[in-house]
């Protein structure tokens, strides 16, 4: 059997009372794993998934700019060993969009974002510990340089 990947189109309804972040209903679709590298159309479905998920949560459209942003500078971190597995397996640069997303909520804006919740999102493809880790990667990759 071929494993599946999560794709990041969906329909969603979310209801946002304040803290923390309640889905109450989302549908992710799955797909045979892709072992093809990247290519420029991902960046520009990465960046349309970013603006959709921002609407979704009702974040403000620079969140999903300020994403994409930590997204290139991480993927161009010279040195960095998980920045060019990223560009070559497209479920680590899917666990790296999902995490620079996430980053990008964290630092500017004012939802209650908890680890759990972007493993939801991932439909639970990623597990907490997973993003944890890719966290610190794109950190590190980024210098912690986060609030130019």
């Amino acid at each position: 059997e071929r494993p599946m990947s999560t794709d990041f189109d969906y329909e969603a309804r979310a209801n946002l009372d304040g803290d923390p972040i309640t889905i109450t209903t989302m549908t992710m679709t799955t797909h045979p794993v892709s072992t093809s590298p990247l290519n420029p159309t991902d960046r520009t479905k990465m960046l349309e998934w970013y603006h959709s998920i921002s609407a979704f949560l009702s974040l403000s459209p620079t969140t999903a700019s300020r994403s994409l942003t930590y997204l290139d500078r991480f993927l161009h971190a010279p040195r960095s060993k998980a920045a060019h597995l990223c560009t070559v397996h497209r479920e680590e640069y899917q666990l790296a969009a999902l995490t620079t997303l996430f980053l990008a909520i964290k630092l500017h804006e004012r939802l209650n974002i908890k680890i759990g919740h972007v493993s939801y999102l991932s439909r639970g493809r990623y597990g907490e510990e997973e993003v944890a880790e890719m966290e610190m990667r794109v950190l590190e990759g980024l210098g912690w340089r986060v609030l130019l």
